[in-house]
């Protein structure tokens, strides 16, 4: 049995790696139909201009339409290299990681197969900040139906790996409809 502190590395190097990587599709296994957008929650304002956050079960409703559709996105820019669709669903600055990611994996060989899934979705907080809505959530990460594979076909994640971890997803309306702006692993205990 490896020591904790060795586990905790690896599953946050194979999460960092498959987050970077845009390599899930959503947990309805669907991709988003052809031109379709997140709209943004109805946000009215106070007298002083500050928009009124949306309630809890909006905010998650909110990240539960949308972390499919980022999740599929991000699997279509994997395996076509086209950010298109990533573009509606994450922050142009989340974009250029993954594209900046993608191309280094591509020049080490490897590729990312299979379908990750991401469940048990839970709000964590919702607020103002920076002048924008921002929804945090976490959930469990499960890359059990992936691989990482190398040039030669073989699987580069090591078979002790855990295949689930709990992360955290980040949304905020700074570019006007809510997208994806970071995606991590949560720093707490393991509750997948």
């Amino acid at each position: 049995m490896q020591p904790r502190g060795k586990r905790r590395r690896a599953i946050g190097t194979v999460l960092l790696v498959m987050f970077s990587l845009g390599a899930a599709v959503g947990v309805s296994g669907c991709a988003p139909e052809e031109g379709t957008t997140s709209s943004p929650p109805p946000t009215s304002t106070t007298g002083t201009g500050t928009p009124v956050l949306p309630s809890n079960e909006e905010a998650l409703a909110i990240v539960e339409e949308l972390v499919p559709k980022f999740l599929a996105a991000e699997a279509a820019n994997l395996q076509t290299g086209s950010s298109d669709a990533l573009k509606e669903y994450a922050i142009a600055s989340y974009v250029e990681k993954v594209q900046q990611d993608l191309r280094d994996l591509q020049t080490r060989g490897l590729t990312v197969t299979g379908i990750p899934t991401l469940d048990r979705l839970e709000l964590q907080k919702v607020e103002f900040a920076d002048g924008h809505i921002e929804i945090a959530s976490y959930g469990c990460y499960d890359i059990s139906g992936t691989q990482l594979v190398d040039a030669t076909g073989a699987d580069a994640i090591a078979p002790s790996t855990s295949r689930r971890a709990p992360v955290v997803v980040l949304a905020s309306d700074s570019e006007g409809a809510f997208k994806i702006k970071e995606t991590e692993p949560w720093s707490g205990e393991n509750f997948c």
